[in-house]
């Protein structure tokens, strides 16, 4: 699941109570991971035809259409209000906004020029722009914000011990053998890496705290 429903799902003690984490996670590739750590970034994405009209960072979007997946995604939304808190910025940078309801469906709309950029989760960029049209060649990552907490990986919390932790050891062990680390890495996975309950506490905890609904939404 995504950091933020398994951070939701913390908050809900009837719910926790019969989930918990395993002690794995996926470390995917990305330009910005050169330590192969786990975690996963946001890509500020746009068009490659607003290189040429002098776009060359994130302050030079004010007042462009921006898409997002929804309020409550870590690298969608929360991510970017905070950075843009940072630079002194607030809801008035927008300009129209389109809620998409998927990353995909966001950078689906900067490629068609629905929008004029998005903030999207990198492993889905990663993963999604061979299906795209010219293998999505026309979009450009102008800037990467993050590392955002490590992908949870869920289990019943009732489940025997041994099965949990044959699960834990097989996902570190699998992507060592050359053919699950070919089929590992299509999807961008490098490997699995240990995982805790404080990954999604202290700065994760921040993030997820930027009220959504600054982005002061218009429907698409």
């Amino acid at each position: 699941m995504t950091a933020a429903a398994y951070m939701s799902l913390r908050e809900q003690p009837q719910v926790a109570a019969h989930a918990q984490l395993l002690l794995a996670t996926p470390v995917f590739a990305h330009q910005m991971n050169v330590d192969n750590q786990p975690g996963y970034f946001s890509d500020i994405i746009i068009h490659s035809d607003k290189k040429a009209h002098n776009v060359n960072t994130l302050l030079d979007l004010r007042g462009c259409t921006f898409a997002y997946s929804d309020e409550d995604s870590l690298s969608g939304s929360k991510i970017l209000l905070k950075t843009l808190k940072g630079k002194g910025e607030n809801a008035s940078f927008f300009g129209s906004l389109l809620r998409s309801g998927s990353h995909l469906a966001s950078a689906q709309m900067v490629l068609t020029k629905q929008a004029d950029w998005a903030a999207v989760d990198s492993t889905t960029l990663l993963y999604s722009k061979k299906y795209m049209h010219d293998g999505g060649k026309d979009i450009t990552t102008l800037e990467t914000l993050g590392r955002l907490p490590p992908y949870p990986i869920v289990v019943n919390s009732q489940l025997p011990d041994e099965i949990k932790n044959a699960i834990t050891e097989a996902l570190i062990k699998l992507p060592l053998i050359a053919p699950w680390k070919a089929k590992f890495a299509k999807f961008g996975v490098i490997k699995f890496a240990s995982n805790s309950d404080g990954a999604y506490d202290g700065p994760a905890a921040q993030v997820r705290a930027i009220p959504g609904d600054k982005l002061n939404v218009r429907y698409y």
